[in-house]
């Protein structure tokens, strides 16, 4: 049991990343239709005003949040002998 919870845990991690990486190109895309240099202040700001900065930060936070359960678990026995 607890390998196969390991096994999809990695899995459901790899692909919240691979997302991760999609909504970050979105969000360059976005922010560079105005023509700014990447390095400037303001298209870190446009980017960040993007609706897929609030979906990355929410992807990561329940991503860590369901590591840190899993963890939990795994520490206090539920997911079996280790």
């Amino acid at each position: 049991m607890r390998n196969a919870v390991v096994i999809s845990l990695t899995a459901f991690v790899f692909a919240g990343l691979w997302y991760g990486s999609v909504l970050q190109d979105r969000m360059r895309r976005k922010a560079a239709k105005s023509g700014a240099s990447f390095f400037s202040l303001g298209f870190q700001l446009r980017a960040l005003a993007t609706k897929e900065a609030c979906l990355f930060a929410l992807l990561t936070l329940v991503m860590a949040g369901i590591v840190a359960v899993v963890i939990a678990l795994d520490r206090s026995g539920y997911l079996g002998p280790s």
